[in-house]
């Protein structure tokens, strides 16, 4: 496991981006989301298999879109800064480390 997300514990497993481009309803989505960041709307919806480690429990047989998601990619960024304010500054850190 990457140690940006041992860091996090998984924010990415507990919210769902919703793309701006598959929204209808706007008025609903505004009040049904926790937030926004660049690439749409943010929904909480904590994964069955995070477990309170934050790690995935079935993590060999995670989804196409669990495989896909960046460490450290500019919507993983946006998460934390939007729900994890207090390690942005570590987070930050351990990626300015890795370049």
């Amino acid at each position: 496991m990457d140690s940006l997300c041992e860091l996090c514990r998984g924010i990415c497993c507990e919210y769902l981006i919703t793309p701006w481009r598959l929204i209808k309803n706007w008025n609903w989505w505004e009040l049904h989301t926790v937030g926004k960041v660049h690439e749409g709307f943010v929904v909480a919806v904590r994964c069955r298999n995070l477990t309170t480690e934050g790690r995935c429990s079935d993590y060999e047989n995670r989804p196409v879109n669990c495989r896909e998601f960046e460490p450290g990619s500019p919507d993983c960024l946006e998460l934390i800064r939007l729900r994890r304010p207090e390690i942005v500054e570590k987070v930050e850190a351990l990626l300015e480390a890795r370049t």
